[in-house]
């Protein structure tokens, strides 16, 4: 499902973010279904692009799991390059 902004255009935001937030969440020790729940995601649902209130809630969830000890850019970084290997990328 796309999401229309105020100017009629379609958007939506890619899948790949669930992906890194769930990295970023059982690295964090953290419950993944509750993530994806507190993102308005059921657990095994497909979707083709996330809708803009969901996008700032994996932003938001993504955030609360990581650590202090080093900037939010170089985990989803790293996150993101854990989950590209992962699928042959």
């Amino acid at each position: 499902m796309m999401n229309k902004g105020g100017c009629g255009l379609e958007y939506g935001f890619p899948m790949a973010f669930v992906d890194v937030l769930e990295s970023v969440v059982r690295a964090g020790g953290g419950d993944v279904a509750r993530a994806r729940a507190a993102c308005g995601l059921a657990s095994g649902e497909q979707m083709e692009s996330l809708r803009l209130d969901q996008f700032r809630a994996v932003l938001r969830q993504g955030l609360i799991h990581m650590h202090d000890k080093e900037p939010a850019s170089l985990q989803l970084l790293r996150h993101s390059l854990r989950c590209a290997q992962c699928f042959g990328l």
